[in-house]
Formats: structure tokens, sequence, C-alpha cells
């Protein structure tokens, strides 16, 4: 799922289509969810930040 993360916290932008290209330009992370699991405001996520991927 495409995210920005600032000050620790994950946002999800809200559309997670893969046609949305938008969400590429505005994300600056990837959290990493195990298929099925479903997630809610406050829980703790892993995340690839985008910059460490690129080197």
């Amino acid at each position: 799922m495409r995210a920005n993360v600032k000050d620790g916290v994950a946002q999800l932008y809200s559309n997670q289509s893969s046609g949305v290209l938008a969400s590429v330009s505005w994300a600056n992370a990837l959290v990493v969810l195990p298929p099925q699991m479903t997630i809610a405001k406050g829980d703790v996520v892993q995340v690839i930040m985008l910059s460490d991927l690129v080197t």
C-alpha cells in the first residue's frame, strides 16, 4: 500500500488502485501487510521508505 510517512505516522493514499499514478508521486513509503490483514488508524505497521530503495 502506498503511504506518506511523516514524524513516524503513515497516512495511506485514499485510492490504492494500480492505475492511480498520482499516488506514486505523493507517496514516500510502502506499507508492508500480509495477505488478508486489515489495519486500523493507530496500528503499528512495517514500512519501506522509497528513499531507501534508491542509492
